[in-house]
């Protein structure tokens, strides 16, 4: 469909959303507009694997400038770099400062406004985990969002095609039924402990027990959030997100955790002996354990416990309603 519109205050002309433009032998240049986004994608004739280097790094710094290379415009042109997975969820896009040395980058990338014309985000998109990621061990964090996205039948089958003991699991499983837990303890502690029970544990053994359709899930599990519009939605400046709470906010917060005082403690960075420590000193006593755990937390000296880390931990574990009911 051709949208017709007056340009410069003259005719009415015909206007396309999509406009692909040849920029070397076989290597072409999409650009679309899709609402307020602008989407550029440098696409190969055969497959994206035979793009050439040099002509996606000519591609990218063309559309990569600033108003201190264009004094010219007058327009304020800001650009914020992100890199990520090759798919179609922004979660799995993480600062440029963050990118791992080893990835290998898919040469394509994609220019997306953020308000109109004004404000461009450069996405640039890896074929998938890195060499370094790949082979590391997953820690409890990686662990626990792991665990977290998956259902309980899909968790067991996954834990049995790696080597679990049935026993185990559902020893596991029994442990972790009362309504005092939360439905993802028993599949977080369950995969804790098949990594304990093997020698090789890294995300490459992981990778290859999951089904084509899953292996997604790995790259948002290694993926930061972003919580700058939870911040801006509840009015929290930047000086009060990088303070550490307060204990009237903490114990304000205790209050609404309920039974996922384990996934809040795991995503604020506690050690598995001290989240099970407050288990046992706490048992059944959720409020108790929820104020131990966040004490414990602020009173850690690195990293620094602020307000941020604080609501990253609550987006993960899905409880950012809880900040309706405290103030910082």
């Amino acid at each position: 469909m051709w949208g017709v519109k007056n340009f410069k205050n003259k005719k009415r002309m015909l206007f396309s959303d999509l406009a692909v433009v040849k920029v070397h032998d076989r290597h072409d240049v999409a650009v679309q507009v899709i609402e307020n986004r602008v989407d550029v994608s440098l696409i190969h004739a055969d497959k994206k694997e035979n793009i050439v280097p040099t002509i996606a790094t000519s591609v990218r710094e063309s559309d990569s400038f600033t108003t201190d290379q264009r004094p010219d415009l007058h327009i304020v042109m800001s650009f914020e770099i992100e890199f990520g997975v090759h798919c179609k969820k922004a979660s799995c896009f993480f600062p440029h400062d963050k990118m791992p040395t080893a990835a290998k980058w898919q040469l394509m990338f994609r220019i997306q406004s953020i308000s109109r014309c004004q404000l461009f985000k450069i996405m640039v998109f890896r074929k998938g985990l890195g060499r370094l990621e790949i082979e590391q061990s997953p820690s409890n964090k990686h662990i626990r969002r792991l665990a977290s996205s998956l259902e309980v039948k899909d968790c067991r089958e996954l834990l049995i095609r790696l080597g679990l003991d049935a026993k185990v699991l559902n020893g596991v499983q029994d442990k972790f039924s009362p309504s005092a837990f939360h439905e993802n303890d028993f599949k977080y502690t369950a995969m804790l402990r098949w990594k304990g029970s093997v020698t090789d544990s890294s995300f490459t053994t992981i990778h290859d027990a999951f089904d084509e359709t899953d292996k997604h899930l790995l790259c948002e599990v290694l993926g930061d959030v972003n919580v700058d519009d939870v911040l801006k939605r509840f009015s929290i400046t930047e000086d009060q997100a990088n303070k550490t709470p307060t204990n009237t906010t903490l114990q304000e917060l205790s209050n609404h955790i309920g039974n996922s005082c384990i996934q809040l403690g795991v995503e604020l960075g506690l050690q598995s002996v001290e989240i099970e420590g407050i288990q046992n000193d706490h048992s059944c006593k959720l409020l108790h354990q929820n104020k131990t755990t966040l004490r414990v937390w602020s009173q850690t000296k690195f990293p620094k416990p602020t307000v941020k880390e604080l609501i990253k931990a609550l987006q993960r574990i899905g409880k950012i309603d809880c900040l309706r009911e405290i103030s910082f």
